[in-house]
């Protein structure tokens, strides 16, 4: 439960009772008001006149949406994304099965590349990825920790390949 005021009606104690819930109190200024959808009004708090502003990196240094789930995260940078007028390009993941000698109609379908692909977990990658010119995105693995390529780095992808 979320209070929009300083007072906290619950301050919990290190090994005190706790029954698993607590009023919470943010300051005014830190409360985004929502009518409707949410993201919107998420997004255009915290990154207002954003298309105007894809070419400045330094507009998104500063900034950041927290979200609690992965499906949230998903919307929101999809919601994103959707405000971008180019179309960017999409990339596919390449997941197959080993092959075995003795795989069953049971296993084939539980193990289908339709399956793979539907997968959507922490640490591992979406199937489809379509990033825009433009667009600040967040490095998820230490590739080179020397030259600053590690993970939580921000980057911005300024052209996009063909693989």
């Amino acid at each position: 439960m979320l209070s929009s005021s300083y007072a906290f009606d619950y301050l919990g104690n290190i090994g005190g009772p706790n029954d698993g819930e607590a009023e919470v109190g943010f300051p005014e200024d830190v409360v985004v008001r929502s009518i409707g959808d949410h993201i919107h009004s998420v997004v255009s708090t915290i990154y207002p006149s954003f298309e105007n502003h894809l070419n400045d990196p330094s507009y998104f240094q500063d900034k950041a949406i927290l979200v609690p789930t992965n499906e949230e995260s998903d919307a929101t940078n999809d919601y994103i994304l959707g405000l971008m007028k180019d179309e960017g390009k999409t990339y596919m993941s390449s997941n197959s099965l080993c092959e075995i000698e003795l795989l069953d109609f049971f296993e084939e379908s539980i193990y289908s590349s339709v399956v793979l692909n539907g997968f959507k977990a922490t640490r591992i990658s979406n199937h489809k990825l379509t990033p825009k010119i433009g667009v600040p995105i967040m490095l998820l693995r230490n590739i080179e920790q020397t030259k600053g390529l590690c993970n939580g780095t921000r980057l911005h992808i300024l052209r996009i390949g063909r693989h």
